[in-house]
């Protein structure tokens, strides 16, 4: 016997109601459902759809899916800062170290020809705050549309949010860019050490959000073409 494509779209509800809630997710779990079920019938083509399904599920433990799903999220964080660290750690290698040089000279020139609180405080909130969250916004209003379109929800989403985002939101020194505004001044060693900590962000948020997510979200497109966000 062979699951019909109504046996299909009710594993696919089965894993929502079992509180999977991501289509990639979703999908790869209705492929093994299926063929495991497709295997209990080659044994016994008696039972039932639902019973078959049951004697599946129970094989994923008391848990059902939720190891699988803690899993699969652990694994996706884990290459998604492996590819990060692979492109961050280019950019010290020739000839892209001669770019990091470069911008590490001019922020910490342009920091020195206005050597006051207020502005190395203006431009290090504007980059390590305003700016992370403007683009937090921006995609997190096309993932929903494009949701609202399709009616599904992505793992790979979610890694973007917690580890494209939230990281360098939360690494924003808010209390140190905020102590900058009320100093007239700094020495040259406290100018070195802001110009090249904000270069470091940059560069980590520049990979994190424009060369790795893209590329991870090229992939899944090829693999589920409604993943595309326009």
């Amino acid at each position: 016997m062979e699951l019909t494509t109504k046996n299909i779209e009710q594993l696919y509800k089965f894993t929502k109601d079992h509180f999977v809630d991501w289509y990639d997710l979703q999908t790869e779990l209705v492929d093994h459902l299926a063929n495991d079920i497709e295997e209990i019938w080659k044994k016994n083509p008696s039972i039932s759809f639902e019973t078959a399904r049951d004697i599946s599920f129970k094989k994923f433990g008391i848990f059902g899916f939720g190891d699988i799903v803690e899993q699969k999220q652990n694994a996706l964080s884990k290459h998604y800062w492996k590819e990060v660290l692979k492109e961050f750690v280019q950019f010290f290698r020739l000839p892209k170290i001669i770019l990091t040089v470069f911008f590490c000279i001019g922020t910490y020139s342009l920091f020195s020809y206005f050597n006051n609180g207020y502005f190395i405080f203006s431009l290090i909130f504007l980059t390590t705050a305003i700016y992370p969250m403007f683009r937090l916004y921006k995609h997190v209003w096309r993932v929903k549309r494009r949701n609202k379109s399709n009616n599904k929800s992505w793992q790979l989403d979610g890694i973007i949010y917690q580890t494209a985002f939230f990281p360098y939101i939360v690494l924003c020194p808010y209390s140190t860019i905020v102590d900058l505004f009320f100093k007239p001044s700094f020495t040259p060693n406290q100018l070195i050490f802001f110009s090249v900590s904000l270069v470091l962000f940059s560069l980590l948020f520049y990979v994190s959000t424009e060369i790795v997510s893209p590329n991870m979200q090229k992939k899944m497109v090829k693999l589920f073409p409604d993943y595309a966000i326009v």
